[in-house]
């Protein structure tokens, strides 16, 4: 054994020897113990992947970001929806984060109302929704049809529903308004044809001072009533020759000169032109004016279709929503404000 070697034993066995040394050794044995665990305990650290680490680690403190539920999400795109609806406006859509289908809804039914107030039916191609798109057709021809009253639109129209709607309206203002007989005869419904080409012959029945032509009226009330119209507006004209130099021509010419009659006529005279005047006019105080309440009713009544038809042919005309207030006909009004 070298000198070296007996030098370290003898220390050993004099630290042995010494008070508390064994104590001591012990406590530098354990460091040493612990100094090599943390050792390979980072060494571990430092060669595993980096994935492992983190999963080890869990969550980063901070600020952590929190996932929304669906529930939440949708909630949050209903509620921008709601709010573009309101605004109208289309840069609003864009706060529909989360389901691109409603964002595209939205934005359809923002460009579909900005479509139907330009009344420019290619713009309709813009609508992803092809069932939008097709109301939006329709919708515009509709439009269309009743401000110029063709019926040649409504037939483009491929809701059946609202086709027969149109072509219903447009008939019976043509009813109302034809100026000729060939105008009634393209309506396609046979009770508003046939009361249309009565209106007709009435009307210039009486301003032709035609009795012949009364006959044409398939209504027997109508009939009656023009045949009696066209007699005295001619027997009015003949007294009004033998008196004045001036002869009637107007219905309120004539009425002015119903005076001149026999009492037991003059009544029946101012009646009838009142009954005309009404139609003429637009002005249901003329029906006030009637004295036989049954022909007063009439005319309140029919005077007051009339009224209501001239006045929703005028709005669709002009696109001015003001006039649908002249309306009466609670449902002709609401179908007038809601087709301008």
């Amino acid at each position: 054994m070298g000198r070296k070697q007996k030098s370290l034993i003898s220390k050993f066995k004099n630290m042995l020897a010494r008070k508390g040394g064994i104590k001591t050794w012990l406590v530098f044995v354990l460091i040493i113990v612990i100094a090599f665990g943390v050792l390979y305990y980072f060494r571990n650290i430092y060669q595993r992947p980096a994935e492992e680490v983190a999963e080890e680690e869990g969550p980063t403190k901070g600020f952590a970001v929190v996932e929304l539920t669906e529930k939440q999400k949708a909630e949050l795109d209903n509620e921008a929806m709601n709010s573009a609806l309101l605004t109208g406006d289309l840069e609003d859509c864009e706060a529909i984060l989360y389901d691109e289908e409603l964002k595209q809804q939205c934005l359809d039914n923002l460009n579909y109302s900005k479509i139907i107030r330009s009344g420019n039916e290619s713009q309709c191609e813009q609508l992803a929704d092809p069932e939008l798109r097709q109301q939006c057709y329709d919708k515009i021809y509709f439009n269309a049809a009743m401000a110029s009253f063709d019926l040649s639109l409504c037939a483009k129209i491929s809701d059946e529903d609202l086709k027969e709607n149109c072509t219903n309206q447009i008939q019976v203002v043509m009813g109302r308004t034809a100026g000729s007989a060939s105008e009634c005869e393209s309506i396609t419904d046979e009770g508003l044809m046939q009361e249309c080409l009565d209106n007709y012959y009435y009307s210039s029945s009486i301003e032709d001072l035609d009795a012949e032509s009364c006959n044409s009226i398939a209504d027997e009330s109508l009939r009656s009533r023009c045949a009696k119209t066209v007699a005295q507006n001619i027997e009015v004209i003949e007294i009004s020759k033998q008196q004045v130099a001036k002869i009637p021509t107007t219905t309120a010419e004539i009425l002015e000169a119903c005076s001149d009659l026999a009492s037991s006529l003059a009544q029946e005279c101012k009646d009838q032109a009142n009954y005309d005047l009404a139609f003429e006019e637009k002005d249901l105080s003329y029906c006030n004016q009637i004295g036989d309440e049954e022909d007063k009713q009439e005319c309140l009544q029919e005077q007051s279709e009339n009224i209501d038809q001239y006045y929703l042919r005028q709005a669709m005309a002009m696109r001015d929503e003001s006039m649908c207030n002249q309306i009466a006909n609670d449902a002709l009004q609401d179908l007038c404000m809601n087709s301008i």
